[in-house]
């Protein structure tokens, strides 16, 4: 998956109304676009939920602890300064039917392949930094309730977003 830091910036947009019909006047739309390189990110395991024991109410899965935890590598300019977001809370719905369980992720992060020594971020944009290989390290944990699950394959999806500053 490529992500691409794109920053426009418009210049001089003049909009004139059409009150102003039959006078010389002109409009003039200027775009720059400045594409930073591109940042690559890696999976390198998913999430896996493990052995789920009866009576279970809730699995969680700690991201800078927990064998389980999926884990990417963010590729991109060595040393340069990212910003970090994600949405914490998804729906996932059973393959085979209509039945939905919320999944609450929790994201660790580190400049080294060290996942115990990853800072757990927050959903919120936080500044980091590719280390002097262009590489950060990435964890992905979270927390459901299954109190109430049917049995099945649940799909979802998880989205992070990693651009310069």
């Amino acid at each position: 998956m490529k992500s691409n830091s794109i920053f426009l910036l418009l210049i001089g947009i003049c909009l004139y109304p059409v009150l102003f019909y039959g006078q010389d006047q002109s409009t003039s739309v200027s775009v720059n676009a400045n594409v930073q390189s591109t940042i690559e990110l890696i999976t390198i395991n998913d999430i896996r939920l493990g052995s789920i024991q009866p009576g279970q109410v809730e699995v969680v899965i700690e991201p800078n602890r927990d064998s389980n935890s999926g884990s990417m590598i963010a590729r991109g300019r060595p040393n340069a300064e990212i910003s970090i977001h994600y949405i914490e809370e998804h729906i996932l719905t059973r393959a085979e039917g209509n039945e939905t369980l919320t999944f609450y992720y929790q994201v660790a992060g580190h400049t080294e392949d060290n996942q115990v020594a990853s800072e757990v971020l927050d959903g919120f944009s936080r500044d980091m930094k590719f280390n002097e290989d262009g590489e950060y390290f990435l964890w992905v944990g979270g927390r459901v309730n299954i109190e109430n699950a049917v049995y099945g394959a649940y799909d979802g999806e998880f989205t992070i977003e990693i651009e310069y500053l």
